[in-house]
């Protein structure tokens, strides 16, 4: 579903919800806005500590399942789902691993899309919402490829230690 459809579909939701609100439950025109204004407001907050916080506790309690013995389990230090966007603009989900010494990405689809480079080859570089400018994932500047991740700044700081320790 690409961007446009959903925003559309959010849309069509929300306005349903406010002739519900407003018709059968009769709320006064303040309480639908004070509704929406206070969904904007929950939504904006969880993207700016996604972009901005170093949760480290949601990322290091996620346990990945064994895939075709790729790697051990007990390798990786970081896992979290991702979307990966090539140069050409195709967009891969899936989930982001980081290990001892690989930044490796499993793709979600049939085709079983993967990428898996070496920490010490890469330089990550914070990518940021068009909208606001919030930090959204990071750049591997190597290859143009953009990683969609929550807490990216936290991906950094872990990548950047393996390096100076490698």
């Amino acid at each position: 579903m690409n961007h446009r459809t959903k925003n559309i579909l959010i849309g069509l939701f929300l306005i349903g919800l406010s002739a519900i609100l407003k018709f059968y439950f009769k709320t006064p025109n303040i309480g639908i806005l004070f509704l929406v204004v206070l969904g904007a407001i929950s939504g904006l907050t969880t993207v700016l500590v996604k972009g901005f916080i170093n949760f480290e506790i949601f990322l290091q309690f996620q346990k990945l399942k064994r895939r075709k013995g790729s790697f051990l389990p007990e390798r990786q230090l970081v896992k979290d789902s991702a979307l990966l966007i090539k140069q050409n603009g195709e967009k891969i989900k899936g989930k982001l691993v980081l290990t001892n010494d690989h930044l490796i990405f499993l793709g979600n689809g049939k085709e079983e899309e993967s990428l898996e480079k070496e920490v010490c080859q890469i330089n990550p570089n914070i990518s940021k919402a068009k909208f606001l400018g919030i930090p959204d994932g990071f750049r591997l500047e190597n290859d143009d490829i953009v990683l969609k991740v929550s807490f990216p700044y936290y991906w950094l700081k872990k990548i950047n230690k393996l390096k100076a320790t490698a």
